[in-house]
């Protein structure tokens, strides 16, 4: 039986629980389920604290291997679990007494908008379900643009002195972490700007091989440094030149300024720092 089977059986008679909702892949139809994916669930419960806390009704679904917490949106909780096989399960926990807030919260629409199935619902939440907000799509204004990009420019050299201080471990999250999360951004503003606002970019650089141009993408791998400061220098570059050519498309497309003057700062003191090798 499948774990979504199991657990609907287990909400119908467990009066703590007054809703189940099945989403993510599992219920999409673009980039659907396959044998890697794991199940999301969103749980309205009266008592959250119960199945965050005890481990006793999971322990009906399988063996246990791991589990953990891990705060998610809309102020709930999640429980994260793996079963055998790597049988991996998202269980997020939401108050069943919120439900009309919920259910208003674009956060919830989002997650929700790709598709989801109803397995358990004990509180006539399917007549709420179509109220959920329609997500909005993330397009910068030319003010958040540029906080983008002078906040991208103030950590090029921020963290060249952290690779010449010896800081490499600091370097390298600034540069394939902090730094990759700012360019995914300005690659999002890039191909909005060149297909629509609509375009789907998805969310967190999901399937971004997918959705990102091609010259682009190419350019990816040359981005990421390994763990010495010759070549995080290098990484350091190639990820400030593909920031600079995104954001200069996107400013042309969107008629936004180019903040050039912090950019050719950011990049001569870069040099003066540590040079490109």
């Amino acid at each position: 039986m499948k774990l979504s089977e199991q657990l609907t059986e287990y909400a119908r008679g467990e009066s703590r629980i007054q809703a189940v909702l099945l989403f993510g892949s599992r219920c999409r139809k673009d980039h659907p389920a396959d044998v890697y994916s794991d199940y999301d669930f969103l749980v309205l419960a009266t008592d959250c604290g119960y199945f965050l806390h005890s481990d006793g009704w999971l322990e009906r679904f399988g063996p246990v291997r791991i589990s953990f917490l891990e705060p998610t949106l809309a102020g709930g909780t999640e429980r994260r679990v793996c079963f055998d096989d790597a049988v991996d399960a998202d269980f997020l926990f939401l108050p069943a007494d919120r439900v009309s807030e919920l259910v208003q919260d674009q956060e919830v629409g989002k997650l929700l908008s790709r598709g989801c199935e109803l397995l358990v619902d004990k509180i006539a939440l399917s007549e709420l379900l179509p109220r959920l907000p329609v997500p909005r799509e993330t397009v910068l204004s030319e003010a958040e643009f540029q906080n983008l990009a002078q906040t991208f420019a103030f950590h090029i050299p921020w963290a060249a002195k952290k690779i010449r201080r010896g800081e490499l471990w600091t370097a390298k999250q600034c540069i394939d972490g902090y730094m990759k999360q700012l360019l995914r951004q300005m690659l999002e503003c890039r191909e909005k700007a060149g297909h629509g606002d609509a375009f789907d970019c998805w969310h967190d650089g999901r399937f971004l091989d997918q959705w990102l141009d091609e010259k682009f993408a190419a350019r990816i791998p040359e981005t990421f440094g390994g763990y010495d400061a010759t070549d995080l220098i290098r990484a350091l570059s190639r990820t400030a030149e593909l920031f600079s050519d995104a954001a200069k498309e996107t400013a042309e497309k969107r008629q936004f300024r180019y903040p050039a003057e912090a950019m050719e700062y950011a990049m001569r003191q870069f040099r003066l720092i540590g040079g490109d090798r």
